[in-house]
């Protein structure tokens, strides 16, 4: 159980860190598009 745990939080974390630089790529398209 805890090998799957794991791997859930894992993945998780991975996925938050996408979702981030994704974020953080938008937000510099955004504000090369305003200036």
């Amino acid at each position: 159980m805890k090998e799957v745990q794991k791997s859930t939080v894992q993945q998780s974390v991975a996925y938050t860190q996408a979702v981030v630089s994704l974020e953080r790529k938008k937000a510099k398209a955004a504000r090369c598009m305003f200036e």
